[in-house]
């Protein structure tokens, strides 16, 4: 068995439906809205709506760059957009509101468990392989991924993990592939990562020297770096990690 897996979250571990992530939206434009108004801001819910995709389209072309933005700077950035003078308008407890109001929708409506994921961490669990996660956040701060991946029962099979908000540091940047495999206490030669983007996890773990695994439903014609391995879906894992093992020791690999 492979020494250490790494897994991305979104997309890999979980599925998002886009149009979950459309309602989440909603909510999340409903619940900002009543909670400024609630704090005595006058705001109006077109502003906040056009706020929550323009700072998005900010996050986007900043994540872009390879810097990280926290979703609390998220926050900062979408009430600058609807006035600049907002956040120092809310006391603490009017800011936590608006805070509770961006994240929690994620609680509301939950993206789903990848089927077969459960199946793959026990065995891999059970095999004595260390298992990492690695995720860049997006609305979702690292604690309420905490919160969701243990509602899910899979949060305990990690021995590391590295959320980017906390980090600094986002995929591809091979920084946060090390910071989990010295967590771990393992090399690169000796670690697999296994996730579905193309540059964040496959061209971001070959970076740092790790192999790894694509996650997707088809091979795409153009790849920034080859995959070890591609996958339809997590079912198909065990014999793909197998397979690697196999060539690594065929290959007289000692990491």
């Amino acid at each position: 068995m492979i020494a250490v897996v790494t897994f991305d979250v979104w997309e890999t571990m979980i599925h998002d439906d886009p149009a979950e992530g459309e309602r989440r939206g909603e909510l999340r434009i409903a619940g900002m809205t009543r909670a400024l108004r609630q704090a005595g801001c006058a705001v109006d819910g077109r502003r906040v709506r056009d706020a929550y995709h323009e700072s998005w389209r900010q996050c986007e072309q900043i994540w872009s760059a390879g810097r990280e933005v926290d979703p609390a700077e998220q926050l900062t950035m979408l009430l600058g957009d609807i006035d600049p003078e907002l956040s120092a308008k809310l006391d603490a407890a009017a800011r936590a509101a608006v805070d509770d109001a961006y994240v929690a929708p994620i609680f509301a409506r939950p993206p789903a468990l990848n089927e077969g994921l459960v199946d793959v961490l026990r065995a891999l669990h059970g095999g004595g392989s260390r298992l990492g996660l690695i995720c860049n956040t997006g609305r979702t701060p690292g604690y309420a991924m905490r919160r969701l991946l243990g509602s899910y029962g899979v949060l305990g099979f990690f021995q590391a993990v590295a959320f980017s908000n906390e980090e600094g540091v986002r995929k591809p940047n091979p920084e946060i592939f090390q910071r989990v495999l010295r967590r771990l206490g393992a090399a690169p030669a000796e670690a697999v990562h296994v996730g579905d983007d193309l540059v964040a996890d496959i061209a971001g773990a070959k970076r740092s020297g790790m192999r790894a695994v694509l996650v997707r439903a088809s091979y795409p014609s153009e790849l920034p770096v080859a995959p070890d391995a591609h996958i339809r879906n997590l079912g198909e894992l065990l014999p793909a990690l197998e397979r690697l093992e196999e060539e690594r020791t065929k290959q007289g690999w000692t990491g």
